[in-house]
Parts: structure tokens; C-alpha cells; sequence
């Protein structure tokens, strides 16, 4: 559904830097941040159990790429 947002400037910065690191459109950028946040206002979720491993699972934010983890792990050295 098309919306008209006001943003403030240091906000609007933020998130077109974010968009353009993960080569989305502003538009994507805005629904995916939306969608987080709300995401964050239910509450506690309950965990799940991994059917392979029966560890609990609790799933918050968004997955991390293997690309991601080995630019942390770099970062770390």
C-alpha cells in the first residue's frame, strides 16, 4: 500500500545508507524497518524446539548470513 512518511533528515540519511549497504529500495528499506519494529512490540515469544538437535529456538531479528559472521570473526582478529 503506497503511504507518505515524514522522516527526519538524520533518520532519512540512516535509512537510504542502510538501503543502499543491503541494495534495497528505500521503500523495501522503510517495510522491512517497520516490520521489525513492530515485531518488537509483541510479546516474548515462546521458543521452539529444533526437530534435529531438540535445543529451543528463538527466533528475534533476522537471520545472520555466513558472509556476516566471517567479516565479524575478521573484524575480531
Amino acid at each position: 500500500m503506497r503511504t507518505t512518511v515524514d522522516l527526519p533528515d538524520a533518520t532519512h540519511r540512516r535509512v537510504k545508507l542502510k538501503a543502499a549497504e543491503r541494495g534495497l529500495s528505500m521503500s523495501a528499506m522503510v517495510a522491512e524497518l517497520t516490520a521489525a519494529g513492530l515485531d518488537q512490540l509483541e510479546p516474548d515469544p515462546t521458543p521452539e524446539v529444533d526437530e534435529e538437535t531438540g535445543l529451543h529456538l528463538l527466533r528475534i531479528g533476522r537471520p545472520i548470513t555466513a558472509e556476516e559472521i566471517t567479516s565479524f570473526l575478521e573484524e575480531d582478529e
